[in-house]
């Protein structure tokens, strides 16, 4: 699922750029190189990222540049943008977030109580009976031993 929450903009010529792979610098049609992560302009060079050994998916502990190989989730990044966007819309409007929109999910007791349901159902019972009644003008059917 694609997102503006996952799309960055180049900091020059303002085109829209997506990396699904390799590392996180970032050049761009115009020749602006960037940071995928931060998402700054950067020199063409690899000193804006971390330089350190380290575990991988661990956070540096010697210094807090960016990570060149690490790649974000983007299940991750839809989260918290959609977090982000609700925190603004409630500061905002406090009951925003609260209200619903649309009909619930979840029948309420009154409309259980209006439709209870049968089972087995009328239009689906749980054995069906063979007899020539079922099958009354059907010859095809009827030519068939059953066991």
């Amino acid at each position: 699922m694609m997102t503006r929450a996952l799309i960055r903009e180049c900091s020059a010529c303002k085109a829209e750029l997506v990396k699904n792979e390799g590392c996180n610098k970032v050049t761009c049609r115009c020749r602006q190189t960037m940071c995928y992560v931060c998402r700054k302009p950067i020199e063409a060079n690899y000193n804006h990222f971390c330089q350190h050994v380290r575990e991988p998916g661990k956070p540096c502990i010697k210094c807090d540049k960016c990570s060149l190989w690490e790649q974000e989730v983007e299940d991750d990044v839809i989260q918290a943008a959609r977090e982000a966007a609700l925190n603004e819309i409630e500061a905002k409007e406090p009951n925003f977030v609260k209200s619903s929109i649309g009909p619930s999910l979840q029948p309420t007791a009154h409309q259980l109580a209006e439709s209870p349901i049968e089972w087995p159902h009328p239009q689906f019972p749980l054995q069906f009976e063979f007899n020539q009644q079922n099958f009354a003008g059907d010859p095809a059917i009827l030519q068939h031993e059953f066991l």
